[in-house]
């Protein structure tokens, strides 16, 4: 990816995600487009970000008053994305797999999306919705961004975890870019 400066961080941000989206092969929704270039925006200013444990805030956002509950639950969610798309190699340090934090992430926006569905936040309800079920999508193209750096290395095993749980067609672009062949295997019919 070539580095082309914008009038503007956010202009940036946004011109970023538009060729990783090409080089991912994915066309997200103008409103999650928008929701990734605020949400990065916002976590360039915190480097501690990086020594959060998202399991553990998850679990104190499920304790936390109803008033801050959703603040917490979108922050575990839009780390989980941070980490699964732009960091994936973090998850191997932590001892957990790229899932955990897809997995993660899905249900605190799946868990915002139950809670706002009513008549009077369809809005909401709707963005929510579209973060859970976008998700790996939106982490696709986050790590797409990644694919100029000629220090990174590629996991074909997550990518073929990422592929066959969650059905990445980016992650079948690498697989296929490894020369990694998937055959199915009949498992009732024995081998020789």
């Amino acid at each position: 990816m070539a580095l082309l400066l914008q009038p503007s961080t956010l202009s940036q941000w946004q011109a970023l995600l538009s060729e990783a989206q090409i080089a991912a092969a994915i066309t997200l929704q103008e409103d999650l487009e928008s929701y990734l270039a605020f949400m990065l925006m916002r976590f360039c200013q915190q480097p501690e970000m990086a020594k959060s444990a998202v399991g553990l805030e998850f679990l104190i956002a499920l304790d936390s008053l109803s008033s801050l509950q959703d603040h917490k639950l979108q922050e575990v969610g839009d780390k989980c994305l941070i980490y699964s798309g732009l960091f994936p190699e973090n998850a191997r340090k932590r001892r957990v797999s790229m899932n955990y934090y897809i997995e993660l992430g899905q249900t605190a926006y799946g868990m915002l999306s139950d809670k706002n569905h009513c008549p009077e936040k369809q809005r909401t309800f709707e963005l929510y919705t579209a973060l859970c079920n976008g998700f790996v999508g939106m982490r696709d193209v986050l790590d797409a961004m990644r694919d100029g750096d000629i220090n990174r290395t590629h996991d074909l095993l997550a990518y073929f975890d990422l592929w066959e749980k969650f059905k990445s067609g980016y992650a079948l672009k690498k697989l296929q870019g490894g020369h990694i062949i998937t055959i199915p295997i009949n498992p009732t019919k024995k081998l020789q």
